[in-house]
């Protein structure tokens, strides 16, 4: 195991970026709020059910007064609901308040904690209602995105379709098509609807015309080292694939892109399994849920397409045979970051440590795993791990929050130069290994 840091400096422990949370989180709420106003006759159509109108009135009311709260900086409160994972929510605010001494409040504790606290404040508030248990706030955004971006996501499938239909390639073109893949999917991150407060982030155009351009916005790329490790892994099994764990992050376009860069892996022969993992409820505007990913099957089966229709088949195949799998477990939408997980989740590390390598999806996935913290950005990946190494461990991230390790000397500074807000819009990635 990684050898872990010496204990935080009080810099270190600094969070980051308050302004922003400030700035954007009120917005989020009120376009919840919003979308539940303007669907209410749909959604008491279909959440049928015994006083359906006032409960729901009573979680567009929960949305005004968490707004409130945001804005005037209230205490962080204990959640209300009979949710599973409550009570770990309630004992872990009660140890932030030990910890600090004072109760958490929305400006001024830990960014991280606090934004994972919002997305389950408004899980409280479907979650309390007998009629809307099921409901997910942000359906009708991530929805809309999906179909705003559908040229994209068509240019992208047909692409795959193709390889996957055609006579099998030789090495070098699957490790050619491999770098493409990656980099449609580490792009595919910068479609974030939390940055971009609920509106639409979407592509536009044949992503694959854009990815040479892209480059140069890379600032750490180890994609040539994960391809090494895969076919190691591949050469040492005697040419079976490696078992992969993705960690997603958000719906839409950006799933899709993750959906195709696991099936090029799968048809490659690179690997012989994926276990994905989603959000058990709806989380951070855009994450993928076990809803989104049925309405998407759903989309590629009913659309006059060929290529999504045939490759919405083969998954359907290769979930019932297992070399696909979707899992939810609720630590992904605990407020923790990834090297605690060993010791609070010790049965989904040993299920990561069980394949041989985990990719992580995302901005926010990025920052459990280096903690959130203000590293010197030529830091290491695997130092700013923390010790978290169930297996190799991947991040494919567009850069929107103020921590990234694993940069050249000089390189942040020079980015700094060229662009002052790099750290914050997803215009520059990284693509980080600790094999």
């Amino acid at each position: 195991m990684t050898q872990l840091p010496p204990p935080l400096s009080a810099k270190d422990k600094e969070c980051v970026a308050y302004t922003t949370f400030k700035d954007r989180k009120p917005v989020i709420i009120a376009r919840i709020a919003d979308s539940l106003n303007r669907n209410k006759e749909r959604l008491m159509e279909r959440f049928k059910g015994p006083n359906c109108d006032e409960q729901l009135k009573t979680v567009i009311g929960a949305m005004s007064m968490l707004r409130h709260e945001i804005m005037t900086n209230k205490p962080a409160a204990p959640l209300k609901d009979d949710g599973p994972d409550a009570v770990a929510w309630n004992e872990n605010l009660e140890r932030q308040v030990e910890i600090n001494g004072e109760p958490m409040k929305w400006f001024d504790s830990e960014w991280l904690w606090m934004e994972c606290y919002l997305y389950r404040r408004v899980q409280e508030a479907v979650q309390m209602s007998s009629c809307y248990k099921s409901l997910d706030v942000f359906e009708e955004q991530k929805q809309s995105a999906y179909n705003s971006s559908y040229e994209s996501i068509s240019s992208i499938m047909t692409y795959l379709y193709g390889l996957v239909k055609g006579d099998p390639k030789s090495v070098d073109d699957y490790n050619s098509h491999f770098k493409e893949f990656l980099l449609m999917a580490l792009w595919g991150n910068k479609c974030d609807l939390s940055v971009s407060a609920g509106h639409d982030n979407n592509p536009t155009g044949n992503p694959l015309d854009q990815l040479a351009r892209l480059m140069p916005y890379v600032l750490a790329d180890d994609g040539d080292n994960i391809l090494k490790l895969l076919r190691d892994k591949q050469k040492s099994l005697g040419g079976i694939g490696a078992k992969i764990t993705y960690v997603l992050d958000n719906a839409g376009f950006e799933f899709m892109t993750d959906m195709c860069l696991a099936e090029f892996l799968l048809s490659s022969g690179l690997a012989s399994s994926i276990h994905f993992h989603g959000k058990a409820f709806p989380w951070y505007v855009s994450d993928v849920t076990e809803a989104d990913v049925t309405w998407v099957f759903q989309q590629m089966e009913t659309v006059n397409n060929e290529a999504m229709n045939g490759l919405c088949q083969l998954w359907r195949r290769r979930l019932q045979d297992d070399t696909m799998t979707f899992q939810y477990n609720s630590f992904w939408t605990l407020p923790h970051s990834f090297y605690k997980m060993e010791s609070l989740c010790p049965n989904l590390y040993s299920k990561l440590g069980q394949t041989d390598l985990a990719i992580f999806k995302g901005d926010l996935n990025y920052r459990k795993l280096v903690s959130d913290l203000k590293w010197d950005t030529t830091t290491s990946f695997s130092y700013g791990l923390r010790g978290f190494h169930p297996t190799a461990v991947c991040s494919l991230r567009t850069v929107k929050a103020n921590t990234v390790v694993g940069l050249k000397p000089g390189l942040a500074e020079e980015v700094q130069k060229k662009d002052s807000s790099w750290m914050v819009y997803g215009n520059w990635a990284v693509i980080s290994l600790d094999g």
